[in-house]
């Protein structure tokens, strides 16, 4: 029995020696601290993106947002940046979010989980179940009460042409995309899949609202284009005639629809929500209503230039420039 005794003794003396070599791992040292630096890491991300976002520094910095400052001057993943930039431009409105996060009780994993649905009326309630779930069962709570956010919004490749999409849509929306499916059918006199039905009715409306598209028709149709130089003076300003369309359809033809303002880095916008057509040399500085003389921007680049033009037209200081 002695012997027993001390073989015991011996085998626990042995796995504590064991377990304490492995707790005392450089490595796993290593990572114990790193883990803590990436948390403080990230608050500090969310405090100085708020800043950024609040003064709207990526605007003065030529960028059009905050998730495309995030993604060209600091490298984020988009997925990366969505993420800081909505908790960042949640605790804006919802201090009690910040607060939490910044006693180290809530982290940005579950953070992003109802930052989608969080506001000032619903903050007691789901800042606490943040806190306290874990990060699935918060996704369960959350997928209870906003059933939408149970489905990511995403495009997922398949190969090199085809991808998987994937969205939540109302019963009436399903109702709608049955109808059409239905009706191409009947036109084409066969069955007909989900994405002929996609492609019919996203071909459809690019044709009517894309304006890259109009100005391709218009384009192809008239040969001998009128002389676009309408000249504009100081005196003309309130009366002002607006751009020829014929003349708006070659720029968007030109430039695709697609923002032409050069980032900071170096690469160019390329946007395409909002685009806006602009003047390089203002109207009221003799600029002229000619195909040389106009751009396409986004709405947020638009906007910026035209809230401080000496940042942006030949200044020693300007860093923004256009792509011709």
């Amino acid at each position: 029995m002695c012997f027993l005794f001390d073989f015991i003794v011996d085998k626990t003396d042995l796995v504590l020696s064991r377990r304490y070599a492995v707790i005392s791992h450089p490595a796993h040292l290593r990572l114990l601290n790193n883990a803590g630096i990436l948390e403080r890491t990230e608050n500090l991300i969310i405090d100085d993106l708020m800043i950024i976002h609040r003064e709207n520094v990526f605007l003065k910095l030529g960028y059009s947002s905050l998730k495309q400052y995030c993604c060209e001057a600091l490298g984020f993943s988009d997925d990366r940046a969505w993420t800081y930039c909505k908790i960042a431009k949640t605790c804006e409105v919802v201090p009690e979010l910040k607060s939490a996060i910044d006693s180290g009780k809530l982290h940005i994993s579950n953070a992003r989980k109802i930052v989608t649905n969080l506001n000032k009326e619903n903050a007691a309630t789901w800042i606490p179940k943040a806190i306290d779930l874990s990060e699935r069962k918060l996704e369960v709570e959350v997928a209870k009460v906003f059933p939408r956010t149970a489905v990511k919004e995403q495009t997922k490749p398949i190969s090199e042409d085809v991808f998987e999409f994937r969205i939540a849509i109302k019963s009436k929306t399903e109702t709608a995309l049955k109808r059409c499916r239905e009706l191409l059918a009947q036109k084409l006199s066969r069955p007909v899949s989900w994405e002929e039905a996609m492609e019919a009715l996203t071909q459809g409306y690019l044709e009517k609202h894309d304006p890259v598209q109009k100005a391709e028709r218009v384009l192809a149709k008239k040969s001998n284009p009128p002389s676009p130089q309408i000249l504009v003076s100081l005196r003309e300003m309130a009366k002002r005639e607006p751009i020829p369309a014929f003349l708006r359809h070659q720029v968007f033809q030109r430039d695709r629809g697609a923002c032409r303002a050069k980032l900071p880095n170096g690469k160019t916008c390329m946007s395409t929500y909002w685009p806006e057509i602009h003047h390089i040399k203002l109207l009221s500085l003799g600029g002229k209503h000619e195909l040389s003389n106009l751009i396409t921007l986004c709405g947020a680049h638009h906007r910026s230039i035209h809230g401080d033009n000496s940042k942006f037209y030949g200044r020693k200081s300007a860093s923004y420039r256009y792509v011709k």
